[in-house]
């Protein structure tokens, strides 16, 4: 009797163990493909930005001015925007948001579209949510998606973009000469780890500024 309990005893305390090597295992895998999909997420978001910027230099080519709910035109008839992106409809949980703009889910699910910018027929922006939760944004997607579009001047210079927003973090050409919020000013120096640490905790979009030729 006793050799069985013994017996018992072992099996039961291989299978603990069998049990726990086995979840820390599906735990690793689950980590690395939450990291994986999220990265594949980010980058398709990143190539929906430069597609849509460049999608409205091209139809903005032959436009007088910039339509102010921007997203609409390049959705309706003309079907240009982004397959990458999941079109929602006619409302969003961010501010300031032009009227009639058609708003579409960017590929991490959060919303997306492009206007004009108040006071400036050559400038449109395209608005990047981070959060579903207005004040409760996920800082992780955030300093995955800033670095890979705004990560250093040469970024910035290639895209085209004038200037940008996000939390308290301004930078681009000046609020006089093209109507984008005040405090944005010449000549930022590209962003440090610390800033976008920072900036990344309250952000809940980001704005990027495009003029209609890069």
């Amino acid at each position: 009797m006793s050799r069985l309990r013994d017996q018992q005893g072992l099996t039961i305390l291989e299978l603990i163990i069998v049990l726990i090597v086995a979840g820390l295992i599906m735990a690793a895998v689950w980590i690395a493909y939450s990291s994986v999909n999220r990265n594949d997420r980010v980058t398709r978001t990143v190539s929906a930005i430069d597609k849509t910027a460049q999608a409205a230099r091209d139809y903005l080519a032959s436009q007088p001015t910039v339509p102010p709910a921007l997203s609409t035109n390049l959705y309706t008839p003309t079907d240009l925007m982004p397959s990458e992106l999941t079109f929602k409809g006619g409302t969003s949980i961010l501010s300031n948001v032009n009227a009639g703009t058609q708003v579409f889910r960017s590929p991490l699910g959060y919303d997306f579209f492009v206007q004009s910018v108040t006071g400036n027929t050559n400038i449109f922006e395209v608005r990047i949510g981070l959060t579903n939760i207005s004040g409760k944004p996920p800082g992780s997607i955030c300093l995955a998606l800033i670095p890979k579009l705004i990560g250093n001047m040469n970024m910035v210079n290639e895209r085209g973009i004038v200037g940008w927003q996000y939390s308290n973090l301004l930078s681009g050409t000046t609020a006089t000469t093209n109507g984008m919020p005040s405090g944005i000013s010449d000549g930022a120096a590209p962003l440090t780890s610390a800033q976008q640490q920072s900036a990344c905790a309250t952000a809940n979009d980001l704005h990027l500024y495009y003029s209609i030729r890069p």
